[in-house]
């Protein structure tokens, strides 16, 4: 339960992290909307598409790294605590399996789209290689005619390519074409679309995903046009568009937003485009001061959203069951017990508890770690391990808040060492009898407990010798 409680709260951090830098995006792009920045909004854009990812990265090297732990970051584990855990997992992954098929069989239909080509004309070709150099792209990009395409749009991440439907264009209209679909290329929409895609596929279940990969379809089109109307009018321009629409080559399913967009996003396409004609553009410091500003607020917002998580989730182990679920003894007792105060006794001790033993970790020439959860009442013990007199046994333990654990050696004369604590427990252990050990860890509380154990041996010196 401990990976599947840990993936819950990732997701729910990378999507809090996510969804509030999408909103400061959205707030700047209400600012900006009415001042013609159009490049700047589709460039704040991509650092939201890329703060979603950095965010999944840094979650996940976090729990893997154990902050999570080291911040008391795991609920204290009930019965409604593992089905509420466990149910959204599982409608998580079967929407992220679904959407993800769907998103697989749409590819699939660009690539049977693609499969019957033709290749362009020599003077085709020749003009998409000027428009190429003219727009500062170095990439080889190829020109096909397809009767499966029903309208133009550039598709492959590794070996992009223009694909046509197989009609008669006038020079002007392939000129404007291709003008489109290449500044899609220079924009690197072959690649920010589909990282966008990924993220509704892994947060399907958050409406900012649906909004981003909206956005940067709406904004993508917007640049192409703009690059398009430097050379045409803005009339001229959407009049060719309107014209395409006409000749039904939108007959079918398309994988491109300009000429199978429906008519409300259009207007607002062409309503945009018209705003530019009495707009100045923004001065090249404040743009900087933006993006900083930005970034920083982007910083800010995963250190914050962190922090508050934390608070949220010692909150929670109060209301879901806290101290007094514990029923061994009050808090303030527990705390007034010495953590690393060692008791001692025999092994018959631990008879009033269910033993389990575990099979890894017998090797301690480097520091083990195991990821244990332990019933109430259980004692869980590794295997044995052979220790010289005068060896210290370094163990640590993390708990969650709150609970009570015993951790200890046992030898194999029956004899035991041990301390109590709770939260992050830490004891080295002085060998005072070369043999066997098993190190041992009981549950005092009567609620299940998740822990993650570590472990290492420092030889003494003089076994050291021994050895060599």
């Amino acid at each position: 339960m401990i990976w599947i409680k840990d993936i819950v709260f990732s997701l729910c951090l990378i999507n809090i992290i996510g969804s509030i830098i999408y909103l400061i995006w959205f707030i700047i792009r209400k600012f900006l909307y009415n001042k013609i920045a159009a490049k700047h909004i589709y460039h704040l854009l991509k650092v939201v598409i890329v703060g979603f990812f950095l965010a999944t990265i840094v979650v996940l090297y976090s729990a893997e790294q154990g902050l999570f732990d080291n911040l008391n970051l795991i609920v204290t584990t009930s019965f409604w605590i593992r089905m509420v855990c466990l149910s959204a997992f599982a409608i998580w992954a079967a929407g992220m399996v679904l959407f993800g098929t769907v998103s697989l069989l749409c590819v699939r239909s660009i690539f049977h789209m693609t499969h019957s080509k033709l290749s362009a004309k020599v003077y085709e070709q020749e003009l998409l290689h000027t428009i190429c150099q003219n727009a500062h792209i170095k990439r080889k990009l190829s020109l096909y005619h397809s009767y499966s395409v029903f309208s133009p749009f550039v598709f492959g991440m590794f070996r992009p390519a223009v694909y046509l439907p197989d009609h008669e264009y006038t020079p002007e209209e392939l000129e404007l074409i291709l003008t489109h679909e290449v500044n899609h290329m220079k924009q690197h929409d072959v690649f920010w679309k589909p990282f966008a895609n990924l993220i509704r596929i892994g947060y399907w279940f958050n409406p900012a995903a649906w909004f981003i990969v909206r956005e940067t379809g709406r904004w993508s089109e917007i640049g192409s046009d703009l690059a398009c109307c430097e050379k045409v009018s803005s009339k001229d321009y959407f009049q060719m568009i309107c014209a395409q629409i006409e000749k039904g080559t939108t007959s079918g399913w398309s994988p491109a937003a300009t000429w199978s967009a429906g008519g409300q996003i259009l207007f607002w396409r062409i309503k945009y485009i018209d705003r530019k004609q009495s707009q100045v553009p923004l001065r090249k410091s404040f743009v900087v001061l933006l993006y900083i500003c930005f970034a920083l607020c982007c910083l800010f917002t995963g250190y914050v959203t962190i922090n508050i998580l934390a608070k949220g989730y010692m909150e929670l182990f109060y209301v879901t069951g806290g101290f007094e679920s514990l029923g061994l003894m009050e808090l303030s007792d527990r705390f007034k017990m010495e953590p690393n105060e060692e008791k001692y006794g025999m092994e018959s001790e631990l008879e009033e508890y269910v033993i389990e033993i575990d099979d890894s970790g017998s090797q301690i020439d480097y520091t083990i770690e195991l990821n244990w959860v332990i019933d109430s009442g259980v004692c869980k013990e590794t295997k044995e391990i052979y220790l010289l007199k005068g060896d210290t046994l370094d163990v640590q333990v993390s708990t969650p808040i709150g609970m009570f654990i015993n951790i200890g050696i046992i030898h194999s004369n029956g004899k035991l060492c041990y301390v109590s604590g709770t939260e992050t427990v830490f004891h080295e252990f002085k060998i005072r009898e070369s043999g066997h050990y098993r190190i041992f860890v009981t549950n005092l509380n009567e609620v299940e407990v998740d822990i993650i154990m570590m472990y290492y041996r420092l030889q003494a010196l003089e076994s050291i010798q021994d050895n060599k």
